[in-house]
Parts: structure tokens; C-alpha cells; sequence
């Protein structure tokens, strides 16, 4: 059986990436192509325990508690539920993955090198086929509308370096990374994003 594809969404928050990859499974679905859509952290069994410790506004914890708890989270997810799908040729849709540490644990001030030594450990080598980076500004992200957990509420310079952490794993990693503009209407990002699957695989939207 031929081994299914993993496409992650990324974004500093309120960029639409949860739309769009809702949007893109369900396509995907219509193409004939099954799929499973994810979502970090708590999409495991233990996930969803340490999601409620990772996004709790009251609770204080420090940058590397922080990493090592969406490693921990990220493992689980991998063996759980990525790996068994992808060996069963589904295509993987994940709201955020491995890059979304880089971005904001980044952003917390860990060095970039002991960040990817988790990510490593925690995925076991996996990394995405595509990656789709939705790019807003942080004033569009405080200005669109939502509940803020423990990782919104950092201030406006906070966002800005994950924004800028995000626009530089793009730029490293351009074979893997499709930057799509998240300011433009959401109808507009679905075609804009079903375009680049269409391109990127050949299997899909023929």
C-alpha cells in the first residue's frame, strides 16, 4: 500500500489555518482521498490532558516545561494516530506540527538547536510533505476575535518574533514551506491552498 501523505498548517494565531485545514480534508475527501484531520496539542488520548496544562492562562510554567510538554504531546500524536494513518496511505491533515515549536518555543527564547533535538525525538524523524504557512500581521491576529489561552496572551512583540520565526523556516526550508497570504478573504486562501496541492502532488485533482 502506498504510504499517505502529511500536510501541517501553520500560523501565529487567528491566521485561519483551522478553516483551511478543515476546508482541505474535506476536499480531499471529495477527491476520493481518505484522509484524517489532526490537531496539536491534544489530539491523543494524553494529549488532551496535557493540552489543558499547555493552554491554561492561570497556570505558570516556564519556556522549557513548556517545549518538553509539546514534545511529550507530539510523540503521542506521531505513534498514535499520524504514523498508523499515513501506513494506510491517508493523507494527514495537522493544525500545527513540529514548526509551531520552532515558532513560539523559539520566540521563548530556547535555542533553536535543542528545540529541533526534541522535535527529532518526538517525531522520530517525521517531518511534513507541505507545510502551509497562513501570514497575517500580529495586529490582524489581536484584532480578530477569539478566546485567548496561555499563549495568546503575550504581548504584541511576543507574536512579532513568532511571525518573524515563522517567515524565517519558510524562507530555510522552501522546498517544504508554501507561504499563503491569510489577510485575503477565506474562499479565496481554499483555492489558493487547493492550488498548491494540485501542484505540489500529482495524484490529487486530476
Amino acid at each position: 500500500m502506498k504510504r499517505g501523505r502529511l500536510i501541517s498548517f501553520e500560523g501565529i494565531d487567528r491566521s485561519g489555518k483551522s478553516l483551511q485545514a478543515k476546508r482541505l480534508a474535506d476536499w480531499l475527501g471529495e477527491q476520493g482521498q481518505p484522509c484524517l484531520l489532526t490537531f496539536e496539542p491534544g489530539s491523543s488520548d494524553i494529549g488532551k490532558q496535557l493540552r489543558k496544562m499547555l493552554l491554561d492562562k492561570e497556570l505558570v510554567r516556564q519556556p522549557l516545561t513548556c517545549a518538553l510538554l509539546f514534545a511529550a504531546d507530539r510523540h503521542e500524536h506521531v505513534k498514535s494516530r499520524i504514523e498508523p494513518a499515513l501506513a494506510a496511505g491517508k493523507w494527514v491533515i495537522c493544525d500545527r506540527f513540529r514548526d509551531s515549536t520552532l515558532a513560539y518555543q523559539g520566540g521563548q527564547g530556547i535555542d533553536e538547536k535543542i528545540l529541533e533535538q526534541l522535535n527529532d525525538l518526538a517525531c522520530e524523524g517525521l517531518q511534513p510533505d507541505l507545510s502551509l504557512l497562513m501570514r497575517i500581521s500580529p495586529q490582524t491576529s489581536l484584532q480578530r476575535h477569539g478566546d485567548n489561552d496561555y499563549f495568546e496572551t503575550g504581548d504584541c512583540d511576543y507574536m512579532q518574533q513568532v511571525a518573524a520565526n515563522y517567515d524565517r523556516l519558510a524562507t530555510s526550508h522552501q522546498q517544504r514551506f508554501a507561504v499563503l497570504d491569510g489577510e485575503q478573504p477565506p474562499d479565496l486562501i481554499t483555492e489558493l491552498v487547493r492550488k498548491t496541492v494540485i501542484e505540489r502532488f500529482n495524484e490529487i485533482g486530476k
